[in-house]
Parts: C-alpha cells; sequence; structure tokens
C-alpha cells in the first residue's frame, strides 16, 4: 500500500502503524521526515514492526548491538522488532528471492509479534519472571496447620496459664494477619529487564 500523503502529514501516533505488515522507506526519506514521525516509526519497530530503509541509512546508534548480514539487507534486531537497510535501492532490479526474504524474514515476523497471543505458561518460558508457576501445596498446607496449632490450642492454653482468655479476641486476629503476611510472600521476580508505560505517548519504554 503506497502513502499518498507526504510525510509531514503521517500519524505521529506508533500505534496507527501496527495495522501494517512494515514500512518501506526510502533513506533520503528517513532523514527529511519531522522528528515526531520519525520517533513513532522507530517506537512501531522497537514494539514489533518491520522497517525497510532503501538507501545509505545509519540507523540510531542503540540499534547496533544486534545485527546481522543476509543476502543484501543490514539486520537490525530492535526490541520485538527488525529493521531491514539495503544499499540497492532499485527494486525493479530485484529478483522473487528477494522479496521473498522479506516476506519470510522481515514483514512476516513484525506481524506475527503484533498478532501473537501466549499463555501464561509460555510467557514465562519465553521471559522467566518467577522459578515456577505452579502451586506450593506442600508449603500451604504446612502453613495452615501451624498456623490452625497456634492459633487454637497453643494461643488458648498459652492465655489459660495468664488468666487472661478474653485477650483471645485480639491474638486471634494478630496471627491471621501475620499468618496472612507469611502466605504473601512470592519467589523472587526477574530483573533481566525494566519496563515503565508512558501514557501521553502510548507506549512503553
Amino acid at each position: 500500500m503506497r502513502a499518498e500523503t507526504s510525510m509531514t502529514s503521517w500519524p505521529t501516533d506508533w500505534m496507527v502503524y501496527t495495522c501494517y505488515d512494515g514500512i518501506v522507506v526510502k533513506a533520503q526519506d528517513m532523514l527529511s521526515m519531522p522528528a515526531q514521525v520519525a520517533s513513532a516509526i522507530l517506537h512501531y519497530v522497537q514494539c514489533g514492526g518491520s522497517l525497510l530503509v532503501l538507501g545509505s541509512w545509519n540507523p540510531p546508534q542503540q540499534w547496533s548491538v544486534v545485527t546481522d548480514k543476509l543476502d543484501i539487507f543490514d539486520m537490525h534486531y530492535v526490541g520485538f522488532g527488525v529493521c531491514a537497510v539495503t544499499q540497492r535501492d532499485d527494486t525493479s532490479a530485484w529478483d522473487s528471492d528477494r522479496f521473498k526474504f522479506l516476506k519470510e524474514q522481515v514483514w512476516s515476523l513484525s506481524s506475527s509479534a503484533l498478532m501473537q497471543k501466549k499463555s501464561i505458561a509460555d510467557t514465562n518460558i519465553w521471559f522467566p519472571v518467577v522459578g515456577s508457576l505452579t502451586m506450593p501445596v506442600r508449603g500451604l498446607f504446612v502453613l495452615v496447620l501451624f498456623f490452625a496449632i497456634v492459633i487454637g490450642p497453643v494461643n488458648l492454653l498459652l492465655l489459660s496459664r495468664k488468666n487472661m482468655r478474653i485477650w483471645i479476641l485480639w491474638t486471634a486476629p494478630m496471627l491471621s494477619i501475620v499468618a496472612s503476611l507469611a502466605s504473601s510472600f512470592t519467589p523472587s521476580t526477574s530483573r533481566a529487564g525494566a519496563d515503565t508505560l508512558e501514557f501521553s505517548r502510548h507506549r512503553s519504554g
């Protein structure tokens, strides 16, 4: 789908571009487009989109961390997306294998990244947040059993020895709170990455 409007009127919200499998832009257009439009396109790539730049163009420095050379394309893997840059900007001279490569290695990847749905278990395997998603049944059973013994017989026995059984009205709730706090401990989370939301820009980073 060819854009019928000038780049000055292109959307400045990256989410508008998520309906496309990819964006194809000439290098001189990337250099001359408004800063807000360029920022939206770059954020679109970071969030799972794909960008093909025809001509000599240097991507942002942070995009050079993960790169690869495939055929005539310099591949830059950024966040969840990919940016392909090629010096051969005359697409009329490309054969069918070049377009097949773009479809399979660039555009299809971006569409799957934006549309995929993973289960909680699969997501935790791909980006481990906790060590295990299984319920700690044995630990909870021991905790409940210990709580029942302490709040009942032990609590009542100690208060009876001091002749202060009326205190059970506040010791029982206090022990319940302590047990609740003990059961709320969760496994340590992964610190492989940190994410913040910017609602004003409708993106995360």
